[in-house]
């Protein structure tokens, strides 16, 4: 068994945009303070079967038009992380299911538009199965959904972006195969004591769903007099997780002992949807509507250190 508290330090970067052209241009950017984490971890097995949870806490300021106030979110993530069917795979393959739920707040800044800040919140849910292998390489499958606002363009079949949107509340829906590296998930499942650096990654893609919100559709549908076209985004995403770990562990404490991780994270997603070039007649959009057109990207990334006891 395994529990400890920890902190980090979070940086986050988005923007969303549509190209631009003679008609219209849209871009939104994002604001969220760097952020303080404070978490509690715990891992205890049964058997085969591992669970491990993690809580965290931040504190920071929120930019709202000329106003600073202070807010509150939580992120608790449970990490399935070795729910170990051993004997179902084989003994050298580990089946991990991840859970992941977090509540962000942060201010959008509208260009193009005066006076545009406007602050929000969204929750992030997101579901993995993996299968982890005996040196720590991984795959798997991952579902996440979450809302965010974002810049929207609407482009015809001439390929000219003639309409532009702010949504408040896009809704996403991300489907993306994993392939991962985890170096010390090897060292926390064999070795005793250890004294390393170590590095960590993975990369991810797939498709996406965007659900426009209805009011945003309406109106476009209405002004333009066509129906509009959804073609589905390709996602792309890359994370990157290095450090130093240490443990120790003392037969005159029948095993029990300390565990020490302190490194740098970096974690990077984008989505793009938009029409083809050099489509054939039959691949492209009818007169009478209208294809979405979106760009997005995050990167959150920074410190952290976790101290843990072990029994």
């Amino acid at each position: 068994m395994l529990a400890g508290a920890g902190a980090s330090y979070l940086y986050w970067r988005a923007k969303s945009s549509i190209p631009d052209n003679d008609f219209v241009s849209l871009e939104v950017d994002y604001d969220l303070d760097s952020t303080f984490y404070q978490s509690l971890y715990f891992q205890g097995r049964y058997g085969n079967t591992q669970l491990a949870i993690n809580y965290l806490e931040n504190k920071f300021k929120e930019q709202g038009n000329t106003e600073k106030q202070i807010s509150r979110a939580f992120n608790l993530f449970l990490d399935f992380s070795g729910i170990d069917f051993n004997d179902f795979i084989d003994k050298q393959t580990t089946i991990r299911l991840k859970s992941e739920t977090s509540e962000i707040y942060g201010v959008a800044h509208i260009k193009e538009q005066e006076n545009s800040d406007t602050s929000f919140v969204t929750k992030y849910q997101s579901l993995s199965a993996m299968l982890m292998f005996e040196r720590g390489l991984y795959y798997g499958l991952e579902y996440a959904n979450y809302e965010m606002p974002s810049a929207l363009g609407f482009s015809n079949r001439d390929l000219v972006v003639t309409h532009a949107k702010y949504d408040p509340s896009l809704g996403i829906h991300r489907l993306a195969l994993l392939f991962g590296y985890d170096e010390m998930s090897y060292a926390a499942r064999y070795e005793t004591n250890y004294f390393t650096h170590y590095i960590s990654g993975e990369i991810s893609g797939g498709l996406a769903y965007l659900d426009i919100t209805g009011n945003v559709k309406d109106e476009v549908e209405s002004s333009s007099g066509k129906t509009i076209n959804t073609p589905t985004p390709f996602t792309f995403g890359a994370k990157l997780d290095a450090g130093f770990a240490a443990q120790r562990r003392l037969k005159a404490l029948r095993g029990a002992g300390i565990s020490f991780f302190v490194g740098y994270r970096v974690n990077y997603i984008s989505f793009s949807a938009e029409q083809g070039e050099n489509l054939e007649e039959s691949e492209k959009i009818e007169e009478d509507e209208l294809s979405l057109e979106f760009e997005r990207y995050d990167v959150w990334h920074g410190p952290f250190a976790n101290i843990n006891l072990v029994f």
